[in-house]
Order: C-alpha cells, then structure tokens, then sequence
C-alpha cells in the first residue's frame, strides 16, 4: 500500500489527496488528524507504534525472540511483543482497540514517517518464494476531527469526526 519511489502506493496518495483538501479549508475550521497503525497476527492485534526494543528487555531471558535488523522475526513470543490489543467498539465510534497508540499528524511526510516505524514493528519470516514476507496484515487508522467556529454570538462549534482505515 506504501509502493516505492516513482510508483507510490494507495497511502501516499490518499494522504496526499487529503491533506491537499484540508489546507484549502478556510481559518475557521480547526482540524485534527491522529494516526493508529495495528497488526493482526496470529489471531492476535498488536499496536505498530509501540517501542517493541522496550518491551523485549522486559520480558524474560526465556524468550525465544529473535530479530532481524528492527524487524521481529516470526519466532517472536507474545512476551517481546506486549500483549494484545483488546478489541471493543460501538455502534456510534465503530470499531476501536483499547491501548492503540495516536499519534497528531500535521503533514503527509508524518504520516508516512509512522508508517515506516510502524512497518519495521511487523512480524516478518521468509519463506521459499519471499525471505521477506510479512506474516501479518496492517491497518492503518486516520482519524479526523474538524472543528468549525460559529459566526455567530453563541459561541457554539460544530465538531465532525470520520474514520480513513487502510
């Protein structure tokens, strides 16, 4: 979904496309953008922007992970990477995993920026046909807010919220 240099995938251009819409907003909207990255793996849903170093010093010298350059290997145990996100939502916010890191993005270099960090969190293996396949799937999460100021005496601000998942 990233692609490479000179044939960028769907989330540089999506990104591109919307940060290019919210910079021709007029001054009275304030918008926010917070960005979640998560990986399902082993029926298992692990935030990608949680510092994974960390949590591998504090595990137990039993642990059986091993690790290629930042990357986890396939091998990793559930201790080096934390528990599981826990999955919740409702009706009005949708689906939402509790714990999931959020991070402000204010441009689309940010956004790829955690994408990348994210990227080098994911649990990869190799197999026959790829010494670098990713054993998981990702999603990633932009969450926007628009604030629009009244004009009028009251005071009063519209607040509109929607959800991009990749």
């Amino acid at each position: 979904m990233n692609g490479e240099a000179g044939a960028e995938g769907l989330i540089p251009h999506i990104c591109d496309a919307l940060f290019n819409v919210l910079n021709s907003r007029s001054n009275d909207t304030m918008v926010v953008i917070k960005l979640s990255f998560m990986e399902i793996y082993n029926d298992e849903c692990y935030d990608l922007l949680t510092d994974f170093d960390h949590l591998k010093k504090k595990s137990s010298s039993s642990s059986t992970t091993t690790t290629v350059g930042t990357k986890r290997s396939q091998q990793s145990s559930s201790k080096s990477r934390g528990t599981g996100l826990l999955l919740g939502g409702d009706a009005r916010n949708g689906f939402n995993p509790k714990g999931l890191t959020e991070r402000a993005v204010h441009s689309v270099s940010q956004v790829l920026d955690c994408v990348e960090v994210g990227n080098r969190n994911r649990a990869i293996a190799s197999h026959n046909l790829n010494l670098k396949s990713s054993r998981s799937h990702a999603v990633l999460f932009l969450d926007i807010s628009q604030t629009k100021s009244s004009s009028s005496k009251s005071k009063s601000a519209t607040v509109l919220k929607s959800r991009l998942t990749l």
